[in-house]
C-alpha cells in the first residue's frame, strides 16, 4: 500500500502499538481514549488492517516526487464491500464509516486549514453520532501515533472531543 518501503511495516507496528499499549501514549491520549481502544479491540485491528486498502487504487505521483492517495477512503470501503471483508463482524456499518470519515476530520476540521472547527457540522454532514466520533477520534490517534506532527495534531482532535463530552 505504501510505495515508501519500510513505512508501511513501521506505521503498522505503531498503530498496534498504540492499540495494544495505550498507556504508553498518556502524554497525549488520555485515559477516556485509552480505555475506549482498551475496550474495542477487535474494531480498531479491523481499522488498522482495512483503512488504507484503497490507496493502491488511488496513489497518484506528485511533481515533487511524494504521492498522495486522494479518495482512498471511498475506495477502502469499495474494496470491503468488494470482497466482503469483515464480513460478519457486528460494528461493520460502524467501521466503514469510520474508515470513510477518518480522513475527513483533516480536512473538514480545519487542522490543515487552521479554520475553527465545526463540531455539529461535521457530525451531521459525515452521519457520525456521538459515539462514533469517539471511535473516530481513537482511529485518528492510532493512524497518526507514527507521524512527527501527531501530538499538535492529535491535540487539536482531543480538543473537539473534549467539546463532545460537554455536549
Amino acid at each position: 500500500v505504501h510505495r515508501e518501503g519500510p513505512t508501511l511495516r513501521h506505521h503498522l507496528q505503531v498503530m498496534l502499538n498504540a492499540l495494544s499499549h495505550p498507556e504508553n501514549f498518556s502524554d497525549i491520549l488520555p485515559m477516556y481514549y485509552q480505555e475506549i481502544l482498551s475496550k474495542n479491540r477487535e474494531f480498531f485491528i479491523w481499522f488498522i488492517l482495512l483503512h488504507d486498502i484503497g490507496k493502491l487504487r488511488t496513489q497518484k505521483d506528485k511533481p515533487d516526487g511524494s504521492i498522495s492517495n486522494p479518495g482512498h477512503e471511498l475506495k477502502s470501503i469499495e474494496i470491503m464491500d468488494e470482497f466482503n471483508l469483515a464480513a460478519g463482524f457486528p460494528s461493520r456499518d460502524t467501521l466503514k464509516k469510520i474508515i470513510q470519515s477518518h480522513m475527513n476530520i483533516f480536512v473538514e476540521g480545519g487542522i490543515k486549514s487552521g479554520n475553527e472547527y465545526d463540531f455539529k457540522g461535521f457530525l451531521n454532514k459525515n452521519n457520525l453520532s456521538p459515539k462514533e466520533f469517539e471511535f473516530l477520534i481513537c482511529a485518528v490517534f492510532i493512524d497518526m501515533a507514527w507521524r512527527h506532527d501527531a501530538n499538535e495534531v492529535f491535540e487539536k482532535v482531543h480538543k473537539w472531543g473534549t467539546e463532545l463530552a460537554k455536549k
